[in-house]
């Protein structure tokens, strides 16, 4: 393998060549030992400015993912959840495919419960006996996943047994979906 080439700080407008961006993004890994944003972010502006929106977005991932295997064990683990669950925002119809399949299962599990306080909310009991609203599974399953939002079902309900299990896992999926479609957001708005 030839010695790797430093292009940090190479500068260029467009692309004449044929080469795919399959093979600019082999290209640019041997180029760049260790991570550098620049050029993939170079590379990606200037496929958006051909008009090849779809190979600007695989580049942009290919670097965040790239970004995220040079960090420590953790931040790995992370980048790699976010990446396999959905796509680091760069694949929206993922996260609703996510955010839909949790809440139909989690739905479906709260409305199918194993412990009966309320016959309208199995698997769920008020925190106050007199003071809950309706009991409803899927509004219930929606206030767990969405965290910036409060619909009033997760404080008044306390989950039994299994269902804390689910509970939390809603909660912490939730929280994985938010940061990860805000960190997509504040990305396409540095690049606007």
């Amino acid at each position: 393998m030839a010695a790797p080439i430093d292009i940090s700080g190479f500068h260029y407008e467009r692309l004449d060549s044929d080469l795919s961006a399959a093979e600019r993004l082999v290209w640019l890994e041997r180029a760049t030992p260790t991570h550098a944003a620049g050029p993939y972010e170079k590379l990606a502006a200037c496929l958006d400015l051909a008009g090849q929106d779809g190979d600007a977005r695989a580049v942009r991932l290919t670097s965040i993912r790239r970004a995220h295997q040079a960090k420590n064990l953790v931040i790995r683990l992370w980048g790699n959840l976010q990446d396999a669950a959905i796509g680091y925002g760069y694949a929206p119809g993922r996260t609703l495919a996510v955010f839909g399949l949790l809440l139909v299962g989690a739905g479906l599990w709260f409305s199918l419960g194993i412990a009966d306080c309320l016959p309208a909310s199995p698997g769920l009991c008020p925190v106050k006996a007199d003071e809950h609203p309706t009991g409803d599974p899927w509004l219930y399953s929606l206030d767990l996943l969405i965290p910036l939002v409060d619909l009033g079902h997760e404080k008044a309900w306390d989950p039994l047994g299994a269902s804390k299990l689910v509970t939390m896992v809603l909660v912490m999926s939730g929280w994985i979906l938010t940061t990860t479609v805000i960190a997509a957001a504040s990305r396409t708005l540095r690049r606007a």
